[in-house]
């Protein structure tokens, strides 16, 4: 019973013990259906069906395929812009909110807001801003004598890809 208690007390063991569990759990939730995504890559299956081995048919498909190129391109684009601007917002909010300044704490619980707010909720005011018809940028815009008339900002799919990308940010 004493060599089991100076095991446990020794710390490799025992966080190795503990870890066990969540590396068990990942595994399972991350790495077989990622496995099991890239074997069905080769396969010409269907629900219920096992499949037939294709090879690299699918992939080759799918290089030739304008809707996927597309969509990749938009996806690297939005990935490549949103995460350069949060890292660089991010960087410096933090370098700033690091200062000491009147209203420092105020300032710093406002920035947790966007944590707190649910994201369906997050989602409707974003739906909202960008709506063609009650979007406040576009009655501001119009008011200002900057534009003639409201802008639809998700008909357009320029400023639907830069919108969305705003919204992430």
């Amino acid at each position: 019973m004493r060599r089991l208690s100076l095991a446990f007390d020794r710390g490799p063991l025992l966080a190795t013990l503990m870890l066990l569990p969540a590396a068990a759990l990942l595994g399972g939730l991350l790495a077989f259906p990622l496995a099991l995504g890239v074997l069905l890559g080769f396969k010409d299956a269907t629900i219920g069906d096992p499949g037939s081995f294709i090879g690299l048919q699918n992939y080759r498909y799918l290089l030739t395929d304008p809707v996927f190129r597309i969509t990749a391109l938009n996806t690297a684009l939005y990935t490549l812009v949103t995460v350069l601007f949060k890292l660089g917002l991010g960087l410096g909010l933090a370098l700033i909110l690091n200062q000491r300044f009147a209203g420092y704490r105020f300032w710093r619980s406002v920035l947790l807001l966007p944590y707190v707010v649910p994201t369906v909720l997050s989602a409707f005011a974003w739906w909202w801003i960008l709506d063609p018809q009650f979007s406040f940028i576009s009655w501001a815009l119009v008011k200002l004598g900057v534009l003639d008339r409201n802008v639809n900002f998700l008909g357009n799919s320029c400023l639907a890809r830069a919108s969305l990308m705003v919204a992430n940010i």
